[in-house]
Protein backbone atom coordinates (compact mmCIF):
# COMPACT_ATOMS: atom_id res chain seq x y z
CA UNK A 1 0.00 0.00 0.00
CA UNK A 2 0.83 3.83 -0.01
CA UNK A 3 1.85 3.69 -4.00
CA UNK A 4 -0.61 3.28 -7.18
CA UNK A 5 -1.69 0.35 -8.73
CA UNK A 6 -0.84 -0.47 -12.28
CA UNK A 7 -4.64 -1.92 -14.30
CA UNK A 8 -3.74 -2.74 -17.71
CA UNK A 9 -7.19 -3.34 -19.70
CA UNK A 10 -8.30 -2.76 -23.45
CA UNK A 11 -4.74 -2.44 -24.66
CA UNK A 12 -3.83 0.19 -22.28
CA UNK A 13 -1.96 0.67 -18.98
CA UNK A 14 -3.50 2.55 -16.03
CA UNK A 15 -1.81 3.76 -13.22
CA UNK A 16 -3.93 4.76 -10.05
CA UNK A 17 -3.84 7.02 -7.18
CA UNK A 18 -1.90 5.92 -3.82
CA UNK A 19 -3.58 2.67 -2.51
CA UNK A 20 -5.15 3.19 0.58
CA UNK A 21 -6.43 0.17 1.86
CA UNK A 22 -6.82 -3.61 0.15
CA UNK A 23 -10.34 -5.17 1.27
CA UNK A 24 -9.97 -8.65 -0.49
CA UNK A 25 -7.21 -10.25 -3.00
CA UNK A 26 -7.30 -13.03 -4.47
CA UNK A 27 -6.12 -15.37 -7.51
CA UNK A 28 -9.28 -14.96 -9.54
CA UNK A 29 -10.13 -10.60 -8.15
CA UNK A 30 -9.14 -7.93 -6.16
CA UNK A 31 -10.99 -4.82 -4.21
CA UNK A 32 -8.96 -1.83 -3.39
CA UNK A 33 -9.79 2.00 -2.80
CA UNK A 34 -7.30 4.35 -4.25
CA UNK A 35 -7.24 8.09 -2.62
CA UNK A 36 -9.87 8.97 -5.53
CA UNK A 37 -12.22 5.01 -6.22
CA UNK A 38 -12.63 2.29 -5.11
CA UNK A 39 -12.19 -0.88 -7.15
CA UNK A 40 -13.64 -4.12 -8.04
CA UNK A 41 -11.15 -5.90 -10.94
CA UNK A 42 -12.46 -9.51 -11.83
CA UNK A 43 -8.91 -11.45 -12.91
CA UNK A 44 -10.95 -14.14 -15.74
CA UNK A 45 -9.80 -15.34 -17.63
CA UNK A 46 -6.15 -14.85 -16.26
CA UNK A 47 -6.64 -15.61 -12.49
CA UNK A 48 -2.85 -15.77 -11.84
CA UNK A 49 -2.48 -11.61 -12.73
CA UNK A 50 -3.86 -10.22 -9.43
CA UNK A 51 -0.29 -11.54 -8.34
CA UNK A 52 2.12 -9.03 -9.16
CA UNK A 53 5.40 -9.83 -10.60
CA UNK A 54 7.81 -6.96 -9.53
CA UNK A 55 8.32 -5.39 -6.16
CA UNK A 56 5.26 -3.30 -6.44
CA UNK A 57 3.08 -4.53 -3.57
CA UNK A 58 -0.13 -4.26 -6.06
CA UNK A 59 -0.32 -4.41 -9.37
CA UNK A 60 -3.40 -5.85 -11.37
CA UNK A 61 -3.63 -6.74 -15.32
CA UNK A 62 -6.86 -7.51 -16.71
Amino acid sequence: MGQGALVHAGGKIYHTSRVQAIYEQTEESIHFETLNSEYHLSMRPFPLAAISPLPVRLAACA
